[in-house]
């Protein structure tokens, strides 16, 4: 009875310790979901959009709402930066908020170079999901960055 009533207790500890590991996406952003952006020419969209959920509900500047496949969608964005001189993207902020146990919204402040152009700053919002016990993107929107940092 008493190994029982142990073993119960070290599985519903072990339970929490996890849960609240991955209850807060910043960690994943900075060590999994940013490094995929910091050098264009060693960018894999496969390994990007692992990141997302398929679909992506994208919300576009002009009010259009889309859900598309990840890979499609970071294929064609990358492919109009490249033309544009993009060479890489760091993160340099973030911002986030919990919705629930499972869901945060989070803004992130980029810093995007480019082989000819000075550097530029961009901001996204996402909605990052815990969805077997992974951290996917489910939402995505450019938003303007002076209102948030």
């Amino acid at each position: 009875m008493t190994h029982r009533i142990m073993r119960s207790a070290l599985t519903t500890l072990c339970m929490f310790i996890t849960v609240t590991a991955l209850a807060d996406p910043e960690k994943w952003v900075r060590e999994v979901y940013a490094p995929h952006w910091e050098d264009a020419a060693s960018f894999e969209v496969d390994e990007a959009a692992a990141s997302y959920h398929d679909p992506l509900a994208w919300h576009q500047a002009d009010g259009t709402f889309t859900l598309v496949e990840p890979g499609a969608w970071i294929t064609g964005l990358v492919e109009s930066w490249r033309s544009d001189g993009w060479t890489a993207t760091s993160m340099s902020d973030l911002r986030k908020q919990q919705i629930n146990a499972y869901t945060w919204t989070l803004y992130v402040l980029w810093d995007d170079e480019y082989a000819d152009a000075a550097p530029e700053q961009s901001c996204s919002w996402y909605l990052a999901s815990l969805i077997d016990d992974e951290w996917k993107i489910t939402a995505y929107a450019e938003v303007d960055c002076s209102g948030i940092f």
